[in-house]
């Protein structure tokens, strides 16, 4: 029997569910139906099914345990079963059928695949963490800039947590559209309907972005830097601290962040006022 199931937390759980009714199945996972169905096409034989024919609906009691917060671990707190999954989907490592064999090892407690009992489940709790850490790092480090009457921001990030990012950008600056520029590549218009759009936010084309912020303000950005650096106080600088802040690994998340650290392995050069003119 092959399996097809989307990329999200029900069809993963329901996944695991008929993989325990059926373990020699295959499992093929799609980001939607349509992307799910196109894929099983290319598989021969007669039976193949989508999970909601199997499983129509994920028991009330695996659906109580998806929010369950474990005990306290020293001053941790521990994630729900719910975060754990939604963020190890979202990691770039991630692969769906072993996700889904992890819990269906552990099905009908799937809970205790928090307990990080085996190395696969230690393997799926560190990729959530990672996720997490990803998104609060561009949440605490990226800065938004006023260009062309709107705000814009650029983000690279390992993961796929455009979305989430978006979500938080449109609530952040709620008084303007926001243009997010992702990957080099992709244009996003956060708190889209302030300029007569449908939706919230709506993913635009280059031209598009680019009508809507003009010429990108380089000069404002180089003159709040230079004054900035010119407010240096050397004697209050602390880079233990800021590497722990702002460790290496992370400086790939945006040009703004990517620039903070290279100030605090190179120090930052000294400005004065007279820069300005």
């Amino acid at each position: 029997m092959i399996i097809g199931y989307r990329r999200d937390v029900d069809d993963v759980l329901r996944a695991a569910i008929a993989l325990k009714r059926e373990p020699s199945a295959t499992l093929v996972c799609g980001k939607n139906t349509r992307d799910v169905k196109e894929k099983l096409k290319l598989y021969r034989g007669d039976a193949k099914v989508m999970v909601e024919a199997l499983v129509p609906h994920v028991p009330t009691a695996v659906r109580l345990k998806l929010r369950e917060r474990p005990p306290r671990v020293g001053s941790r707190c521990q994630p729900s079963l719910h975060t754990y999954i939604t963020f190890s989907l979202r990691h770039r490592q991630c692969v769906p059928d072993e996700l889904v064999r992890l819990i269906a090892s552990y099905y009908p407690d799937i809970g205790q695949a928090l307990a990080r009992k085996d190395g696969l489940a230690k393997k799926y709790f560190f990729m959530h963490m990672e996720v997490l850490r990803e998104i609060e790092r561009l949440k605490a480090h990226t800065r938004p800039r006023p260009a062309g009457g709107l705000m814009y921001v650029e983000i690279r990030p390992d993961h796929d947590v455009v979305d989430l990012y978006l979500e938080w950008i449109a609530k952040r600056v709620n008084d303007r559209a926001s243009v997010v520029k992702a990957h080099d590549d992709s244009y996003y218009l956060a708190n889209a309907n302030l300029l007569g759009h449908d939706l919230w936010i709506k993913k635009i084309s280059d031209e598009e972005a680019r009508r809507l912020i003009g010429d990108l303000p380089q000069d404002d950005f180089s003159t709040w830097e230079t004054y900035y650096d010119s407010q240096l106080i050397e004697s209050r600088r602390n880079k233990t601290f800021a590497k722990k802040m702002l460790p290496a690994k992370y400086s790939y998340i945006s040009p703004e962040v990517r620039l903070e650290r290279l100030k605090i392995e190179h120090g930052i050069s000294k400005h004065n006022l007279d820069d300005f003119f």
